[in-house]
């Protein structure tokens, strides 16, 4: 009965150990791992509005590091709600080289005239721009996967003009 007692209470150590030992692990170098959900994720990934423009001028705004931890690709839409002279704008998707430190350009809308028609931007794997709708521009789809971390872009751009306009993306697994 002992000798029972004694290995029960072993194995209930050593799984006790097992298990901070790997909590320890997954918290090597400052990064946590994420605990798995316990439900599957939604299907798609609504991020909501990643750069809202007020009367913005020319220059390029870059969202916030977005972290995509289960989805395929994106889908990123640009509607402008008012604008002043002749602007142009540029939208592009872009991953994250985490061993160059650097952003690359994987989808562009290329320049277009703000409106309120949607201009879309995709990354998506497998994707074929010969049948996008029509909003979005020639060479805006990349065939490829979204990168673990990625980013949007909007490059505004014309002497004397303003735009106001929202760009919101949707990750699609």
């Amino acid at each position: 009965m002992k000798r029972e007692l004694f290995s029960t209470a072993l194995r209930t150590l050593l799984s006790v150990l097992a298990f901070s030992a790997l909590v320890a692990i997954g918290t090597i170098g400052g990064v946590a791992f994420g605990q798995v959900p316990s439900a599957n994720p939604p299907f798609n990934g609504d991020t909501g509005a990643l750069i809202t423009d007020a009367a913005a001028v020319a220059g390029t705004v870059n969202s916030a590091q977005q972290n995509n931890l289960d989805k395929s690709g994106v889908v990123c839409t640009y509607v402008a709600s008012a604008v002043s002279g002749a602007p142009s704008v540029t939208i592009n998707i872009q991953n994250y080289d985490s061993a160059s430190n650097t952003y690359y350009t994987m989808s562009t809308t290329g320049a277009f005239i703000p409106s309120s028609t949607p201009t879309n931007t995709m990354v998506y794997p497998a994707a074929q721009a010969s049948s996008d709708p029509a909003t979005f521009p020639s060479n805006s789809v990349m065939g490829l996967p979204l990168s673990r971390f990625w980013r949007v872009q909007r490059v505004l751009s014309g002497a004397n003009t303003t735009s106001t306009g929202t760009l919101g993306c949707n990750q699609l697994r």
